[in-house]
């Protein structure tokens, strides 16, 4: 199975990665591409804004960051 570069399958990596917490070696082997492609895909993903990321803290965590 050749990997096609779109969306579909971007967002297949990335649930693996993050939701099925599957190595890079794993999703690499399934999908038979490199784990330096798969690297690249899930750093994609995130430009794309396929994944997003948030930092949950209390707002004063913020002000001791400021002060270090």
């Amino acid at each position: 199975m050749k990997f096609e570069d779109c969306r579909e399958n971007y967002v297949k990596v990335a649930t693996f990665y993050y939701l099925d917490n599957r190595s890079q070696d794993e999703i690499a082997e399934f999908f038979q591409i490199s784990r330096y492609k798969v690297s690249r895909i899930l750093k994609k993903c995130r430009l794309m804004r396929i994944v997003e990321f948030r930092v949950n803290n209390a707002p004063e965590y913020y002000d001791k960051l400021g002060k270090k």
